[in-house]
């Protein structure tokens, strides 16, 4: 037996209509889209979209994940959390390497700090394509770090 996607009624076998709310059913077919299935999108969206809305969106999503698990929310953590790591990594590399290299050469070190600001707008930028793809409901990856993220961090379920 299987239940209503509307009332949540036991709909009986071979029958395809609910017998509470008359709703005709259709079976249930595979996931194999880029998008989340139905009953996680409400459930899941809010979380997704806050994922990406600074790292206390974050941390606000995951304790929202943690008394009502989906399928979109887990994966747009993922994608989030490997976006704030790899991002900040990244920074602090090019802030020390640019420390360093500005007590050598104070005109070469200036190139670093511009390198940052550009990779800021970078990450503003994917931090953005993400919220868009959490708006739309869509499993996509981030551009060059999505895959590695759902690697990564494939405990957050």
């Amino acid at each position: 037996m299987s239940n209503c996607s509307v009332c949540g009624s036991e709909i009986f076998e071979g029958s395809d209509l609910c017998h509470n709310c008359k709703e005709k059913e259709t079976p249930k077919a595979e996931n194999n889209s880029n998008t989340a299935p139905k009953a996680d999108v409400m459930d899941g969206k809010t979380i997704a979209i806050l994922s990406y809305c600074t790292f206390v969106g974050w941390i606000i999503g995951i304790i929202m994940h943690g008394n009502n698990k989906t399928e979109i929310g887990a994966y747009h953590l993922r994608q989030a959390l490997g976006l704030y790591i790899f991002g900040m990594g990244l920074f602090l590399a090019v802030f020390i390497l640019g420390l360093i290299i500005t007590f050598i050469a104070p005109f070469i070190g200036i190139f670093f700090y511009f390198t940052n600001m550009i990779l800021w707008f970078g990450m503003i930028g994917l931090m953005v394509w993400g919220l868009i793809i959490a708006i739309n409901n869509e499993m996509k990856p981030i551009p060059f770090i999505g895959e590695m993220s759902q690697k990564m961090f494939a405990g957050i379920k």
